[in-house]
């Protein structure tokens, strides 16, 4: 066997047991933190998936931004970026 035919094939079988070896590992999981969702059991399709608390007044600026919320947002995330069960997640979580 000459050295091109010889490299050729060091090459196929070194792809395949790499590919062997990384198939036999476990898919990875989520890196550190928690990704879990919030239990929505026994909160109905559509309803707040979690409770916000804002503040008695906004800042100019937080008016601004509640009205750009209120109109791109708010349609699938709910009211005061809640969620709703079945539609989106809310926004205002601890991951976020």
């Amino acid at each position: 066997m000459n050295k091109t035919a010889f490299a050729i094939a060091a090459i196929i079988f070194l792809g395949g047991a790499g590919y062997v070896w990384n198939a036999s590992r476990p898919a990875p999981g989520p890196q550190g933190g928690s990704m879990t969702s919030t239990d929505k059991r026994g909160v109905q399709n559509g309803a707040a998936i979690v409770q916000v608390a804002l503040p008695a007044e906004f800042s100019s600026d937080a008016q601004i931004g509640k009205r750009a919320f209120e109109a791109k947002c708010a349609t699938c995330h709910g009211v005061n970026a809640a969620g709703q069960n079945g539609v989106a997640p809310p926004l205002v979580h601890k991951i976020y």
